[in-house]
């Protein structure tokens, strides 16, 4: 009697391809470097990001506190150093971007997100604590967590920053990105200058198949015809 070891096989085939999809999606940790940049601020920042070329919407309280500059300075890809040019943060503040999916359908996929920051006065130029979150096409109103408590503290004053926030092992920390949130829980001393956004990524691409992808394609296409 002839023994079927077509279930077993199945099951060997379907963890291939789990496996496979899968092994892009899992990573470390979501880290901030913050680097300073004394006295000067940060000439240009990048006139490339998503926020320039993928821009959708904006909502949030970045241009609404007392003395506030347009929200749109902070994604013009200038980074200006100058307190009176800047939008304002106070703790609490948010920031909510929609990408634009009118071309790029699948989304975007994030490899990392630098936050310009600083003041003349040496009591704020320091973000001590923030959020970082996205949403992806499939439910964009739901966002995720990729950062809690993110810190940016200077140690000398006064100074201006860049707090990049990245994967610490991988190039990339989310895919298929419809949204970007970032909150700013706590400013030092009630509030700061925010020069500058930068959403660093690319479009979502369908990506070629993998030999094991192809190989599990074939042994399913090998099982059907010998039914």
């Amino acid at each position: 009697m002839k023994s079927n070891s077509y279930p077993s096989l199945r099951k060997t085939v379907s963890a291939i391809l789990a496996s496979t999809l899968l092994a892009g999606s899992v990573h470390a940790a979501v880290v901030v470097t913050t680097t300073v940049q004394g006295g000067t601020g940060y000439a240009v920042a990048s006139s490339t990001d998503l926020l320039q070329t993928a821009f959708g919407t904006y909502t949030g309280t970045l241009d609404t506190v007392s003395g506030a500059q347009p929200e749109s300075r902070v994604r013009d890809g200038l980074g200006l150093s100058t307190d009176p040019s800047a939008p304002r943060i106070n703790s609490g503040s948010s920031a909510t971007y929609t990408l634009d999916l009118s071309t790029n359908t699948l989304g975007y996929t994030l490899n990392s997100i630098d936050i310009f920051f600083g003041h003349s006065n040496g009591g704020r130029d320091e973000i001590t604590s923030f959020n970082v979150q996205y949403a992806t096409v499939s439910a964009p109103t739901t966002f995720i967590t990729a950062l809690s408590g993110g810190s940016s503290v200077i140690g000398a004053s006064p100074f201006y920053g860049r707090a990049r926030v990245a994967d610490d092992t991988l190039s990339s920390f989310a895919t298929n990105v419809a949204a970007i949130r970032i909150t700013f829980t706590t400013v030092e001393n009630g509030w700061s200058t925010l020069k500058e956004i930068d959403v660093n990524g690319s479009p979502v691409v369908i990506p070629e198949p993998t030999s094991a992808l192809l190989g599990g394609i074939g042994l399913l296409f090998l099982l059907r015809r010998r039914r």
